[in-house]
């Protein structure tokens, strides 16, 4: 499973003047820059940690140079504390591990540090994470709750399959859309939920005979909770016409290709509040001249930790049941529209 780990590493830069001859870097102080999202529903917890850096000459070899960024394992303790009502019950030692994904980029692929532990963690218990360095005595803390699953309670009409089309349109007339709505309950300590719509199709090269399974993400716009104490019931309405003009900018023309329309993967990534201030602080503001707060939860340190949780259920793109006939064929309006649509009908899509 993919995993994107960002790193904010924070360089000063100071005004320069016709005066050259001063010292710009102050004395070195460390600062040791976390950033740790725990998940319930992943097997692996990790934590990336690194130092900041300044020094003489160019930032961009500094941040090449992986002895720049990354602590000696070694010189670092790495502790999670399962905590009951604020009192530790269990302590989680976290080991060093090494991701080798990690794309070339500004900063150095190597020695692409993280900190783990397989401990499962409990939704109803707080954590609190400790890191020391062994060698100067510098302990940053930090603790945060563990979101609870949250799960669709309603997709559409809640059959195996979601409907946006009704009544197929043609080149030159309208068709009828359906906007289905998506329902779920928030739960504790939860802010953001985002879900996104995976529209998996199968596309054949008629020369090869090649056959590949492919997909396009649809992703729909975060909802916020109102409060943080779990239970408000939050929809999002999906847009018929919007998924099919999406569709129509995402997937190319091919006349060498014939496309079979599969099913959707719904999944929602829930937040906590924590998270949501972090991302709103640290987003991009459009004002070169505005200076945004640094947003940090870490005691003695730099970054966030924090807590995330995703959910995703599938359903197909052509009505069936566990009984019942399959229905992708022409009586399908989904499967109309999308083969002989006025916004898909040049992608090659067929019934099968």
């Amino acid at each position: 499973m993919k995993k994107l780990f960002v790193l904010f590493v924070f360089i000063t830069t100071l005004f320069f003047g016709c005066k050259t001859d001063f010292e710009i870097n102050a004395p070195w102080k460390e600062t040791t820059v976390i950033y740790g999202l725990l998940d319930i529903n992943q097997s692996v917890q990790m934590i990336k940690i690194n130092k900041a850096f300044l020094g003489e000459g160019d930032a961009n070899q500094f941040a090449q140079n992986p002895d720049s960024i990354n602590y000696n394992p070694a010189d670092l303790s790495v502790k999670m504390y399962q905590l009951k009502n604020g009192i530790a019950e269990k302590t989680l030692v976290l080991h060093d591990s090494l991701l080798p994904s990690k794309k070339p980029g500004d900063f150095t692929t190597q020695k692409n540090i993280v900190y783990v532990t397989y401990e499962k963690l409990d939704s109803s218990k707080t954590y609190k994470l400790e890191v020391t360095n062994l060698k100067s005595g510098n302990v940053c803390t930090a603790t945060t709750p563990v979101l609870e699953t949250v799960k669709y309670t309603k997709i559409g009409n809640n059959s195996y399959f979601v409907s946006f089309c009704t009544a197929p349109s043609t080149p030159v007339t309208n068709g009828t859309y359906a906007d289905p709505i998506i329902t779920w309950a928030s739960k504790p300590n939860a802010r953001t939920f985002q879900t996104n719509v995976r529209f998996f199709y199968t596309e054949k090269d008629v020369t090869t005979g090649i056959v590949e399974t492919k997909y396009v993400d649809w992703l729909q716009s975060a909802v916020l909770s109102n409060a943080i104490s779990g239970g408000e019931v939050l929809q999002q309405k999906l847009s018929g016409q919007g998924f099919y003009q999406y569709i129509a900018s995402q997937i190319p023309v091919n006349g060498n290709v014939k496309r079979v329309a599969s099913s959707f993967e719904f999944t929602i990534s829930v937040g906590s509040d924590e998270l949501y201030n972090y991302m709103n602080i640290n987003s991009p503001s459009g004002d070169f001249n505005q200076e945004k707060p640094t947003y940090t939860n870490i005691t003695n340190g730099l970054g966030l930790f924090s807590t995330r949780t995703n959910y995703k259920t599938i359903r197909l793109f052509c009505g069936t049941s566990p009984s019942g006939p399959k229905l992708c064929d022409a009586t399908n309006s989904n499967l109309t529209e999308l083969k002989s649509g006025k916004y898909t009908s040049q992608l090659g899509f067929d019934y099968q």
